[in-house]
């Protein structure tokens, strides 16, 4: 039986055009096509993210006491912000949530906390939004894969 969420997708037109390209042409192209495509993910992250009902706006402070009773602020910054896309420059984009733990928090959940006296403090429930955006997006994201290699062509022909 097969996966509902795999849908194959005919790339041979595709393969053959970056199969007559040579190494570094071949690397460029993709390598902009890739980023241009994490641009949109992270954009559809960045709504998906608003869609769920979390404020990615707002600016989160984190006050402390110390044992002296000095009282230290910590900012974390808004939560969008933390949704980070990197170009290796060598083979790959990535768009990432990871280096922001209130993200994971709210993409994969937490389980129930308690403190060591027993209180409950609760749990946050998985949003899954970085899921939605990838899959509401993917269309978009191929399309838009597919227009920056077009546009690349079309200027490799105009040279």
């Amino acid at each position: 039986m097969s996966n509902p969420a795999v849908c194959p997708i005919d790339d041979s037109g595709i393969r053959e055009l970056l199969d007559r390209l040579n190494s570094p042409e071949r690397k460029k192209a993709t390598l902009r096509a890739l980023g241009k495509a994490a641009g949109v993910l992270a954009a559809a992250t960045r709504a998906s993210l608003k869609e769920a009902g979390i404020n990615s706006e707002s600016d989160t402070v984190k006050r402390r006491k110390s044992v002296t009773g000095r009282v230290t602020e910590s900012h974390w910054g808004k939560m969008r912000d933390g949704i980070w896309v990197t170009n290796d420059g060598d083979h790959e984009v990535v768009v990432t949530i990871i280096n922001d733990p209130r993200l994971r928090w709210f993409e994969l959940g937490t389980v129930s906390r308690v403190t060591k006296k027993g209180y409950r403090r609760g749990l946050i429930e998985p949003k899954g939004f970085f899921w939605l955006a990838q899959e509401s997006a993917a269309e978009a994201i191929y399309a838009k894969i597919v227009a920056s290699l077009d546009e690349y062509f079309k200027s490799l022909e105009n040279k």
